[in-house]
C-alpha cells in the first residue's frame, strides 16, 4: 500500500510540474581569436529564451597563454573572459 502512494503522489506530483512552457536553451563552442592579446582561446557559450522576444546568454572563453620569460623568472599567464547579455527582440 506504501508503495502504491509513493507512485500516485509522484504521478500527480509530476503532473502537476508539467507545464507548456515554450522555453529553449541553445548551447555552443568554438575557437576564438583575440586580437589585443594576438592569441587563441577556447569559447563555450549558451542561450536561454524566456519568451520569444526576450533571451538570457552568455559565454566563457578560455584563451591559450604560454609561458613568457621575465628576467630570467618564467611566468605562466591564464585569462579567462566571462560575458553575460540580455536580448530584447523588438522586430521579428
Amino acid at each position: 500500500m506504501k508503495r502504491l502512494s509513493s507512485f500516485l503522489f509522484a504521478a500527480i506530483l509530476s503532473v502537476s510540474l508539467n507545464t507548456n512552457a515554450s522555453a529553449q536553451m541553445s548551447i555552443g563552442g568554438g575557437v576564438v581569436y583575440g586580437f589585443d592579446i594576438e592569441d587563441i582561446g577556447i569559447q563555450a557559450s549558451g542561450t536561454y529564451n524566456l519568451s520569444p522576444e526576450m533571451r538570457l546568454g552568455g559565454d566563457i572563453i578560455y584563451w591559450l597563454i604560454g609561458d613568457e620569460s621575465f628576467f630570467g623568472e618564467t611566468w605562466s599567464t591564464t585569462f579567462v573572459e566571462v560575458n553575460a547579455n540580455f536580448n530584447y527582440i523588438f522586430y521579428d
